[in-house]
């Protein structure tokens, strides 16, 4: 799928799009904006959609989200000298990708906002996401929100609200996405060149974000809940070999996806256990790898788990702990196992 930079469609948030045009219409512009909703439906799109209104400037020329136009040529390349984006870059030294935000992505952001603006349009600030300014980059961050230069537009993506200062959030006007809609999600994948007929399963897990449901697709999510759901099922010895193949699935795909696999499968074995129904299934074997699972332990168990699971990864990230031996515990906790090693 298009980075949001480069996606010049925009699908279920006509609402915010056209709150967002009123205010420009009426000529009292707020100079900031913050997103909010869940990952993956769309928000930076939408906040690179509305720099590039911002950055053109009422005069400007064109349509900015014609893909072939300069301006939007100018913004997928980063190389438009009136937007400044801060997002996650990779460490200058390892080569990694960081997890967060940095004090001195801000104060370079601030100090070129400073210098003289190249087009005749405004300027443009886009934040994707503000979950990851650390708490020097967040101060920062929140100077440039109280005094900004004349003629600049903030756009502040955020995933939960609750983690960033409230002061932070009282200085934006805000602007709360939803996910899409099956039919608006189903319209995104077409748009993005994905089957039109995409597995109900993969859908139903998307959770109404096309960017998720890229992740999941590309990820090869499905074959890996099928496999790790078996091994739960099945005996304890089949808990090392799916130990391993959640250790390569973090590798290739990161600790929060991983943990959102483990957390799918405890929602949908709580749910089993509580009576709810469960459609579609996320694969054929599911049911009678749940119904085998939800025998082991009660309902309140199934509960205390998910609980367990928010904090594996920062364990995994933070702590370093052996991704083997972490997956192991959670995998025995899961399927109602006593605790031990994995075998070396």
């Amino acid at each position: 799928m298009l980075a949001p930079r480069e996606n010049p469609n925009l699908f279920g948030h006509g609402g915010a799009e056209a709150a967002f045009a009123r205010a420009a219409a009426g000529g009292r512009l707020p100079h900031a904006w913050l997103l909010t909703g869940p990952p993956g439906i769309g928000k930076a799109t939408l906040a690179y959609r509305l720099a590039r209104r911002v950055v053109a400037g009422t005069g400007g020329a064109g349509d900015p989200d014609d893909p072939e136009g300069p301006l939007f040529r100018r913004v997928a390349h980063g190389s438009e000298p009136d937007l400044f984006v801060l997002e996650c870059t990779p460490h200058p030294k390892t080569g990694k990708m960081r997890r967060e935000i940095t004090v001195d992505q801000v104060r370079a952001v601030t100090a070129g906002l400073h210098e003289t603006a190249v087009g005749r349009g405004g300027r443009a600030v886009v934040v994707d996401t503000a979950d990851q300014l650390n708490s020097e980059a967040a101060n920062a961050f929140l100077k440039l929100l109280e005094e900004p230069p004349a003629g600049v537009v903030l756009f502040v993506v955020c995933n939960a609200p609750g983690r960033i200062p409230r002061t932070l959030v009282s200085r934006c006007v805000k602007l709360a996405l939803q996910p899409l809609d099956e039919p608006d999600l189903r319209r995104a994948l077409v748009a993005a060149g994905i089957d039109s007929d995409p597995p109900a399963a993969l859908v139903t897990l998307a959770r109404g974000a096309p960017g998720r449901f890229g992740l999941l697709a590309q990820s090869g999510y499905l074959e890996h809940y099928a496999a790790i759901l078996d091994a739960l099922a099945g005996s304890r010895k089949d808990l090392i070999p799916a130990a391993d193949r959640m250790a390569a699935f973090a590798t290739a795909g990161g600790a929060d996806l991983a943990t959102d696999l483990l957390a799918t499968i405890v929602r949908r074995g709580a749910e089993q256990a509580s009576g709810s129904g469960l459609e579609p299934a996320l694969g054929e074997t599911e049911p009678g790898a749940l119904a085998t699972l939800t025998t082991r332990q009660p309902l309140d168990r199934w509960l205390g788990l998910w609980d367990k699971l928010q904090r594996l990864p920062f364990e995994l990230d933070q702590l370093h702990v052996d991704p083997r031996q972490a997956f192991y515990l959670a995998l025995a906790d899961i399927a109602g196992e006593p605790r031990g090693h994995v075998q070396r």
